[in-house]
């Protein structure tokens, strides 16, 4: 019987998720009224466990036109030894609380809703303008999300969370492609709650809401249409968002917006401990978007061995072989404003003004050491990195 139940529940939670106007009909919107002194709440949600259905179907609409006042009573009574005052306690709970949602929307959207009544908003106000396309997107999220972004501040986040990714990873293979402004308004509740303090998403749950990102339906929301600010801002959040989930996904995802603030996962990956090909692409976006401040960190690389590739030409004695500290070469000459050809990598080149493949390297050791010798003088004499930046080194270069 508990486990017919269970999985009625978990149909009808379902429902309630996808469709919370069919909620607020069966509710009923006087379920939002204050309850009279005379209204013992606690006493009700016992009752919910009665052996009379009278008496539970009394507790019921007790409660539920009690309202918001009953949520603190039904939190409670979730966590009941009765499993009858449990399964009933979260049925009265969803529908109370998306009641609530429909008049918190209405305030939202008309820029009335006080601070600390949703939590979930006041940390999206974190991050975002509070403009009118603004507070739409953020309707239309609580119409997507809603039950993960009802439990921001709860004890319940971090299992919401790690439902929402895997039915979202599994809605579609191998990647969610939810086309147009739907799939761009799921996508943003989750980006937005793996930025919460609370949440740690693994390296495999950070690839999952950070790949789908990137394509094209979710590219055409972010760099065009009335959403365009409030979704940049929702993924700079997760970029910068340090020692969290990935950083190589982070990185790939300013990589593909050219967002400069893919310097934090970028320099996370350099001081860490990654793969060379992840710190190949960290290096090289350091070239275009680093700071005076991140040259001592990339010249630590001077002295990595890690071979990447070898370009093989007609003579084996001509090979052209690349290594990371050859990478961290060409960054820092880059972030020096400087060609890296005029300072003996002789064989590199730029196209569309970023290093071009292939060219990055040496045909001898003895080439190799005299360059980075030659960096090391050059930078003595010139760089001084504890110097005040100047106005290029603040704003970043573009690639």
């Amino acid at each position: 019987m508990a486990n017919r139940r269970r999985g009625s529940w978990q149909k009808t939670a379902r429902a309630w998720r996808w469709a919370p106007a069919l909620a607020i009909a069966i509710a009923g919107a006087q379920g939002m009224g204050s309850p009279s002194p005379s209204l013992d709440l606690s006493h009700a949600t016992r009752r919910l466990g009665s052996t009379s259905f009278t008496d539970r179907h009394q507790a019921g609409d007790t409660l539920l036109r009690a309202g918001a006042s009953a949520i603190p009573y039904l939190r409670q009574a979730t966590e009941s030894e009765s499993p009858e005052v449990r399964f009933r306690a979260i049925e009265i709970l969803q529908r109370i609380e998306l009641q609530v949602l429909e008049t918190q929307k209405a305030d939202i959207l008309s820029g009335a809703l006080s601070d600390g009544q949703l939590p979930a908003w006041d940390r999206y106000l974190q991050i975002v303008d509070d403009s009118p396309a603004a507070r739409r997107l953020f309707v239309a999220m609580l119409d997507r999300s809603p039950q993960l972004l009802l439990s921001f501040g709860t004890s319940e986040f971090a299992e919401q969370f790690n439902r929402e990714v895997s039915e979202w990873s599994t809605s579609a293979s191998p990647w969610p492609r939810r086309s147009g402004p739907e799939g761009a308004e799921k996508l943003a509740a989750l980006l937005l709650s793996a930025c919460q303090p609370e949440c740690d998403p693994t390296p495999i749950q950070a690839q999952l809401i950070s790949r789908p990102a990137e394509f094209s339906w979710f590219q055409n929301q972010v760099l065009a249409g009335e959403r365009n600010a409030t979704l940049k801002s929702i993924l700079v959040a997760w970029i910068q968002q340090t020692g969290r989930g990935s950083a190589d996904a982070r990185l790939h995802l300013a990589q593909q917006y050219r967002y400069r603030e893919g310097v934090v996962p970028a320099r996370e990956i350099v001081a860490g401990a990654a793969t060379a090909l992840e710190i190949q692409s960290a290096l090289l976006f350091l070239s275009s978007f680093g700071l005076e401040q991140d040259i001592p960190l990339v010249e630590q690389l001077l002295s990595n061995e890690t071979e990447l590739q070898t370009f093989q030409s007609q003579r084996p004695s001509d090979a052209l072989k690349t290594q990371v500290r050859d990478v961290a070469l060409v960054t820092l000459w880059r972030m020096r404003r400087e060609h890296p050809a005029k300072h003996g990598m002789k064989s590199y080149l730029e196209q569309n003004g970023a290093p071009r493949p292939g060219t990055i390297g040496f045909q001898s050791d003895e080439e190799r050491n005299l360059a980075i010798l030659h960096w090391r003088v050059w930078r003595k004499r010139f760089v001084k990195t504890d110097l005040p930046l100047d106005g290029w080194a603040i704003e970043g270069r573009p690639g």
